[in-house]
């Protein structure tokens, strides 16, 4: 049943269209997120940024945050890596 709900959670998530970024770059909210999703894990996550990045509409910036959230999710619990990067180049 929780899986489910993680499922059905998950299906909402994307249905947004979009993650607000709160005033935030994309580069910025890339770093911001390699950091929650380390905190307390294992893994050594590292982070490859394009520099212009920082142009990308923020439509679009949020649909990336939210594609590289569910990847490093997905990578953290199913594959127990040593180490993941994300490449955002």
């Amino acid at each position: 049943m929780l899986d489910q709900a993680v499922d059905e959670l998950r299906g909402s998530v994307w249905a947004l269209r979009g993650l607000p970024l709160h005033d935030l770059s994309l580069p910025d909210a890339l770093h911001a997120l390699v950091q929650r999703a380390g905190a307390g894990q294992d893994a050594n996550i590292k982070l490859r940024i394009a520099s212009n990045l920082a142009d990308v509409p923020d439509f679009v910036a949020g649909n990336l945050i939210l594609a590289a959230q569910e990847a490093l999710h997905n990578a953290l619990k199913h594959g127990r890596p040593q180490t993941i990067t994300l490449d955002a180049r």
